[in-house]
């Protein structure tokens, strides 16, 4: 349940979003309801983003053929404001010195891989190519259970260097 000053709030910021940010060709609607505080499972409230959608709808159908018609909206618009609005910082490179402990190494493996998967579905949600690099990042857990296994010193070196040139890849996606 949203309160009152809530409603209101987000109302107001909604106007504000379709009168201000929209003719500019900002398309980035989480501003509107991120400033909301309460989380479900680490998620924006159904109702608030029901809420925002109403607004929307109701400033917009009035006028609808006039606004789109004065304010044209394109696909790829949409997906470029994303990728400008998307903040994210780069996955580091591995390395390791000792393969004398092989569970800090398969840690610090699964650590990596678990980053740099992460980091390649944000990019892919956010509207990037990716399947390059979904690919090249596929052959790595079965490489990492191969290690667990077998420890061998070559394995360790592969599964290096196949996270390093994903990480690379990653990188260089989006810079």
């Amino acid at each position: 349940m949203i309160s009152l000053d809530w409603q209101e709030r987000l109302k107001m910021d909604t106007q504000d979003f379709v009168e201000r940010k929209l003719p500019m060709g900002n398309y980035d609607i989480d501003i509107v309801y991120n400033a909301y505080p309460q989380r479900i499972d680490g998620n924006i409230p159904n109702a608030v983003i029901t809420l925002v959608g109403k607004t929307i709808a109701a400033k917009i159908y009035k006028e609808a053929d006039k606004y789109f018609d004065e304010n044209p909206v394109l696909v790829s618009q949409m997906v470029d404001t994303k990728k400008k609005n998307i903040q994210l910082e780069k996955v580091e490179k591995i390395e390791f010195t000792n393969l004398d402990m092989p569970e800090k190494v398969i840690e610090l493996f699964k650590d990596t891989y678990t980053k740099a998967y992460e980091k390649l579905v944000l990019l892919r949600k956010n509207g990037f190519d990716t399947k390059i690099v979904q690919l090249m990042l596929f052959r790595i857990p079965s490489r990492i259970k191969i290690y667990e296994a077998a420890k061998e010193k070559k394995e360790a070196i592969q599964i290096n260097r196949y996270l390093n040139e994903v990480i690379d890849e990653l990188n260089a996606i989006y810079e």
